[in-house]
């Protein structure tokens, strides 16, 4: 009964049909309480994401009938991460992304010994990220971006053989972001998305980077942009075949030219195209994407002496100023970019005048039409900083 038009009361008779196994009322305007769930004991999914669900009181009642899956994303709610939840050990799915959500998340997630997938993109939660996620064997999906993480990678993230996506980007970080070396997820043999942009992570970039995994020939795409990375591209990384990275705004300062002839497929083969600079601007150059993305994307050089001193810069002055890419990067995951309806071009290495939505004249941006698309969140401000803009369509989103 998905975006059906229901209003009001959810009876709580409904617990007595009893072959009840998914209960999916998402995108409803109704009022819905968890008083006498329990009586129903073959509900294995609930799901209540965008339906203006105001309280949590009686979700404990879910530890007596074994559900798997729970979604309450995107219903404005505030307070810190349910506890209840951790008495309920046959969940497998938990969804709570796009709330305000705060606070610390208690290291009790060896609790659910089958949790399959955890997100929570676009809350307000703080602190470290919970070494206990490591427990969680069958864990495939990890996505707690966009909220204000701090501390450092916990190695116990090393364990999860079956990780497909971790993502804990954080454009929109207040405190800093996770600091400390990148782990090297040796045990991650299914990864192939790896998602720590704007965060604080530092050190050389490790060599043993998911060094035992059984996907290398597969496009993998990982974001480490904007840390303070230091240092070269391991050479051993020549082992990703099809590797796309975006490494933009660290501190590299080594790119060995042989290196690229061997990862001519990266970059979605870019790299064969255009080299080095497919996957990194050399130092004294700049583009808005740090590289070269295509045609319309050269790295340019600096005038002033001493600008872009890195490998990877979008600008060559000192200026706190985002890039255009970046701007959109912002606001793609301010507002829950992964799951629009249409995304074509923001997550893989097209130039940003080709993304959807966007319109450009001379390579600057001056329209972006995303109405009707199912963004989520709030929109950067620094989307007004958009010298050329004259028309933002963002209607019918939430």
């Amino acid at each position: 009964m998905v975006d059906n038009n229901l209003k009001g009361e959810v009876p709580i008779e409904l617990w007595q049909l009893p072959n009840l196994l998914i209960l999916d009322l998402s995108s409803n305007d109704i009022d819905f309480v968890f008083e006498g769930v329990s009586k129903c004991e073959t509900l294995k999914g609930l799901y209540l994401s965008d339906t203006g669900l105001s309280s949590l009181e009686g979700i404990g009642e879910l530890k007596l009938i074994g559900l798997q899956a729970i979604d309450i994303s995107s219903n404005e709610m505030t307070g810190t991460f349910p506890s209840e939840l951790f008495t309920v050990p046959t969940l497998k799915d938990i969804s709570m992304s796009h709330n305000s959500f705060s606070g610390s998340l208690e290291d009790k997630f060896d609790s659910f010994p089958d949790l399959m997938k955890f997100h929570a993109y676009g809350n307000d939660f703080t602190g470290q990220v919970p070494p206990s996620l490591g427990a969680c064997d069958d864990l495939e999906d990890l996505v707690i971006s966009e909220n204000d993480f701090t501390g450092t990678l916990p190695p116990a993230l090393n364990n999860l053989k079956n990780l497909e996506m971790l993502s804990i980007h954080q454009t929109t970080n207040t405190k800093g972001g996770i600091t400390g070396p990148l782990i090297s997820l040796k045990g991650c043999a299914s990864l192939t998305t790896l998602h720590l942009g704007s965060n604080a992570l530092s050190g050389s970039l490790p060599s043993d980077l998911l060094e035992d995994s059984n996907v290398l020939g597969e496009s993998i795409d990982m974001d480490l942009s904007n840390n303070k990375f230091i240092g070269a591209i391991p050479s051993e990384w020549h082992r990703f075949d099809r590797l796309f990275i975006d490494l933009t705004r660290n501190e590299i300062d080594r790119l060995d030219p042989v290196f690229c002839e061997q990862v001519s497929a990266w970059q979605e083969g870019a790299v064969e195209d255009y080299g080095c600079d497919a996957i990194l601007c050399p130092p004294q150059k700049y583009s808005d994407y740090g590289r070269k993305a295509g045609s319309d994307s050269e790295c340019q050089s600096c005038e002033n002496t001493g600008g872009a001193p890195f490998f990877g810069a979008t600008k060559c002055d000192s200026s706190d100023k985002a890039s255009e890419h970046e701007i959109l990067k912002k606001l793609y995951y301010a507002t829950n970019g992964p799951e629009w309806v249409v995304n074509l071009g923001w997550e893989n290495g097209d130039a940003m005048c080709n993304w959807y939505g966007v319109e450009c004249e001379d390579g600057k941006v001056v329209g972006i039409d995303l109405s009707e698309n199912g963004l989520k969140g709030t929109v950067p401000p620094e989307i007004f900083t958009l010298s050329g803009l004259r028309e933002l369509d963002l209607e019918t989103n939430d």
